[in-house]
């Protein structure tokens, strides 16, 4: 009678433990939901990788990431609250649940995969290294003594140091630093996100960015805390809609001349300037059909017209089907 009586209580404990661990499942919060019903977003944007986010002359926040957030809250139905992150706390903001998004010009690496679940990319980029003229660096190989400035935690500081594990690397605490360190002169090189550049130029024309190699090809994600599936997939739903009704473009291409964001890289005006020409294969190098076009750009007058590629959907079209 006791072994009976101890197997149905038995029974009931392990039953009540299954009961428990289901509902706990099902009660597992959600931030897609949560956002919905509080009607709040919390999105993390950069404060020091201009043109996509920093800070104007009254500490306000600007920049293409700090507009897209805008525009994720709005399409959200919800009241924005925007925190500004560096290349290193931006995943850890969103793992302490500081943040629900991070929209911040992030590359996608299976190591940060591990932490956080990346979105589709809303922007294709590219990193790579650049220094003075008289600086005869081809390769990470070539580095040898000469310092290189990047922001630690980011994809530059990451794969460079990966690639050159005894290369001199300042590893400083957000990209504004690594950039203020290569104008300076504390480092004779700078590893930093292609689209910086321009807005580098243009405040600094004394100062030569010559490319000296790509590190790698970077899409822009946006990343959400493990596990949240619904978040991620809305927001796929979101780059993709805004994709292909232009909006990403017009925050990606468009500068004062055509009402955009200032420093931006323009295809028609600008090829000439930035070797990082969108008809570029996966190895770096021009196609026949981009030496051709640029034969044509530089043999015909200048006119105006519409970005040659879009950066945003070219990022789509490439990546898009490994997240849906």
């Amino acid at each position: 009678m006791e072994g009976k009586f101890d197997m149905r209580r038995m029974f009931f404990g392990l039953l009540a433990v299954a009961v428990a661990a289901f509902t706990g499942n099902v009660a597992r919060a959600d931030a897609f939901e949560d956002i919905l019903k509080k009607g709040t977003v919390r999105i993390a944007t950069p404060l020091d990788v201009p043109p996509f986010g920093s800070q104007n002359e009254k500490r306000e926040p600007e920049g293409f990431d700090v507009e897209l957030a805008g525009m994720v809250a709005k399409a959200l139905g919800a009241k924005l609250e925007m925190q500004q992150v560096t290349g290193a706390n931006r995943i850890p903001f969103l793992l302490t649940n500081k943040v629900d998004i991070v929209i911040s010009v992030m590359g996608l690496t299976p190591e940060r995969a591990k932490q956080i679940m990346f979105t589709s990319p809303y922007a294709d980029t590219q990193l790579a290294v650049f220094g003075p003229k008289s600086a005869n660096v081809k390769s990470a190989a070539d580095i040898g003594s000469l310092k290189v400035a990047a922001a630690k935690g980011t994809t530059q500081e990451l794969a460079l140091s990966a690639m050159a594990p005894k290369a001199n690397i300042m590893r400083t605490e957000d990209d504004a630093t690594a950039a203020a360190a290569y104008l300076s002169g504390q480092a004779e090189l700078f590893a930093t996100n292609n689209l910086i550049i321009p807005d580098l130029q243009k405040r600094n024309p004394s100062k030569e960015f010559e490319i000296k190699f790509v590190i790698r090809r970077s899409p822009a994600h946006m990343g959400v805390r493990m596990g949240e599936q619904n978040l991620v997939r809305w927001l796929d739903s979101f780059i993709f809609f805004n994709t292909m009704n232009g909006e990403l473009d017009r925050l990606l291409h468009l500068d004062p001349e055509r009402g955009g964001p200032a420093g931006q890289w323009r295809p028609d005006r600008d090829a000439d300037h930035v070797p990082f020409q969108l008809r570029l294969g996966g190895s770096g190098q021009r196609s026949p059909e981009g030496h051709q076009h640029h034969r044509e750009r530089s043999n015909a007058r200048h006119v105006p017209g519409p970005p040659l590629v879009s950066r945003g959907a070219a990022a789509i079209s490439r990546y898009h089907h490994l997240y849906c």
